[in-house]
């Protein structure tokens, strides 16, 4: 039986060492506080778990900036309408983090790095996307 559970990213609600693997779709450069993120994740993941996690590419922020309306930047974040292919969505936070900021802090929480992997889009130059794979030793 799957069962559904919401939760944060900050304060997940389950038991330390719950899981064998782990995975993240977009939801990284939505994190102001990617520490405590990779902490909880590192918390509930077995030593000797999987993670892997699908992000926009921190190096590709001049492509982000681009699917946004108006946004309002600053030295952070980005804050706006983001142009999608159905219906835009309204508010949408992007917090910028560079990969290797990602990595480091991952890696700061016992979290290894095996593979890191630059995702394109179709039609465009550079690696919007990113996925970061690796495993808990620590």
């Amino acid at each position: 039986m799957k069962k559904f559970v919401q939760g944060d990213a900050y304060e997940l609600p389950f038991p330390d060492q719950s899981f064998d693997q782990c995975f993240s779709i977009n939801v990284w450069f939505h994190l102001e506080d990617i520490a405590s993120a990779s902490q909880e994740m590192a918390r509930v993941l077995k030593i000797g778990g999987q993670f892997w996690i699908h992000t926009a590419n921190g190096n590709a922020l001049d492509v982000w900036k681009k699917f946004y309306i108006n946004p309002t930047i600053d030295e952070k974040k980005m804050v706006g309408e983001v142009k999608v292919p159905v219906n835009n969505l309204s508010v949408n936070t992007f917090y910028f983090h560079k990969n290797k900021d990602i990595v480091e802090t991952l890696e700061r929480f016992g979290l290894r790095v095996t593979s890191v992997a630059g995702v394109r889009l179709k039609g465009k130059r550079n690696d919007v996307f990113m996925t970061i794979e690796g495993v808990r030793v620590r």
